[in-house]
């Protein structure tokens, strides 16, 4: 429906068929609502809601640093689809012709959220357990820009908790504060020069408390001491109880483009890191050891777009 200054958007997605077996006539419908008040030319009220489902899921572990391979899989029948639903509000107003500043809260729930199980021992434990989430937040936007200058700034304040067999945890993507901020400048002649700057608040992690050491029966006959049975054995707190130090770093880009008729070249100089930030990666669980991220790093690059 259109109105003056007033808009709705309505409609559902319709799941005929799904990919786990019994489950359309449970989740036949997504539904979703969309609108829109035009207070003024300049600003722009908005608000959304929706139903989103999701049949496939990544077999990750959420303690890993790096995830080498995450393969997908169709999450099994006694678990089912999971389901989100998603509430948005938030304005855009355009200040003056060449600078537009916007805002949007949100919030999510998610239930039937499969994770690995950590506890699994037998193998007929089950792989996946199920958890809730909750997801909510305010993101902040700013562009200013004319005809060879771009500069833009984003903000968001978030919070997410992961809940599982009544247990409520920070998941490591709990980033309370994101801060980024960018310009771009064209010089001229197919000459630019960029630089962007990101700041962010720690992420949860587990934290090393110890160790001991562990017994491990052996039937080798070749075993001179009883000592040599002995293993060292991580000790770790409660779940993502600790925060890692905050995350900042500033990189700098100068770019030259070539266009021809079958092809645009882009080549230049590239720094990482400008300012040298030892920003954590991650601690090293046998030996409790800080391993950092990229330091300062120059590098040249040349790119092609056919």
């Amino acid at each position: 429906m259109q109105f003056e200054n007033l808009s709705i958007e309505a409609g559902s997605r319709i799941n005929f068929i799904t990919l786990i077996k019994g489950e359309t006539a449970d989740n036949l419908l997504e539904p979703r609502l969309r609108m829109a008040y035009r207070i003024t030319p300049y600003i722009n009220l908005k608000a959304s809601a929706g139903i989103f489902m999701q049949e496939l899921t990544t077999l990750s572990d959420e303690d890993e640093v790096i995830s080498i391979f995450e393969p997908w899989i169709i999450q099994p029948g006694n678990i089912g689809a999971t389901k989100s639903i998603h509430y948005t509000t938030g304005f855009d107003i355009n200040i003056a012709e060449n600078w537009k500043f916007g805002s949007e809260g949100y919030y999510k729930k998610t239930r039937n959220l499969p994770l690995l199980n950590k506890k699994k021992i037998f193998p007929s434990d089950p792989d996946l357990i199920l958890a809730e989430s909750e997801a909510y937040g305010v993101e902040l936007q700013n562009r200013m820009f004319t005809r060879d200058i771009n500069f833009q700034t984003s903000y968001s304040l978030a919070w997410v908790y992961n809940q599982v067999n009544g247990i409520r945890y920070k998941p490591k993507y709990d980033i309370r504060h994101s801060l980024n901020v960018s310009i771009e400048v064209d010089i001229g002649k197919g000459w630019t020069i960029s630089s962007q700057w990101a700041y962010k608040s720690g992420i949860p992690f587990t934290k090393l408390i110890g160790y001991y050491d562990k017994f491990n029966f052996s039937d080798n006959p070749n075993s001179f001491s009883i000592l040599d049975m002995y293993t060292r054995f991580t000790l770790l707190d409660e779940r993502n109880m600790g925060r890692a130090p905050t995350y900042h770093r500033l990189d700098f880009n100068l770019s030259k483009r070539f266009e021809f008729s079958f092809m645009k070249l882009f080549t230049g100089l590239s720094i990482l890191n400008i300012y040298d930030r030892e920003n954590l990666f991650y601690f090293d669980l046998e030996s409790g050891e800080r391993v950092n991220m990229l330091p300062f790093l120059p590098s040249i690059f040349i790119r092609a777009e056919f």
